[in-house]
């Protein structure tokens, strides 16, 4: 479970989940269960250019570790160590990177992107901490444990922005990237109730 979940909006501003779970229905109000599944949900307010902002019902719409890297894990794990190795294979979702002294294996929904950035013998940089697989220049990858069991991606688009819509997006799809300008028209609308 996430109690207290950051919410970041586009000027980062922390807010904490409970604040707005309150908002909904004061002492009465019924606060989501927030669950994920291997990794961290993200609740993300920011703006519509966002780098996790799934552009079509054709993109995997979830934000678990694995899956389409968000924002907010790209970010914040580009200040933390990384290990430095090698790509050495890729088969089905799995992606083997040696280290030296240890071969990895990690799952990702979208292998042939990492392979066209990186290539077989290709070094890559992981930041375990926020699961994220870097090229050389930059491009993230959100990575998962081979280990762990593995979720196919789901191409169902975000199609409602209540606050009981986002929660149920957060705990279904361990995330959301919508633009920030229709989070505060919401946070307005629930603050001045008519």
């Amino acid at each position: 479970m996430i109690e207290g979940c950051p919410v970041v909006d586009q000027v980062g501003i922390l807010t904490d989940l409970r604040d707005l779970t309150e908002r909904t229905g004061g002492d009465q109000a019924e606060k989501p269960t927030l669950e994920y599944l291997d990794g961290v949900g993200y609740l993300d307010i920011g703006d519509a250019s966002d780098i996790s902002f799934p552009s079509s019902s054709s993109s995997c719409q979830y934000f678990w570790v694995g899956h389409c890297p968000h924002w907010i894990q790209n970010n914040r794990s580009a200040e933390e160590p990384h290990r430095t190795g090698t790509l050495t294979d890729v088969t089905g979702f799995a992606i083997s990177v040696d280290f030296g002294d240890e071969t990895k294996y990690y799952n990702n929904h979208e292998p042939q992107e990492v392979i066209e950035a990186v290539g077989i013998g290709g070094t890559v940089r992981v930041c375990e901490d926020f699961s994220i697989v870097r090229s050389l220049d930059g491009r993230c990858y959100s990575i998962a444990d081979a280990e762990r069991p593995w979720r196919e991606c789901d191409f169902t688009p975000l199609m409602a922005t209540s606050f009981d819509d986002l929660a149920e997006r957060l705990r279904t799809h361990g995330g959301y990237s919508i633009p920030g300008e229709r989070v505060l028209e919401w946070l307005e609308m629930e603050g001045n109730p008519s």
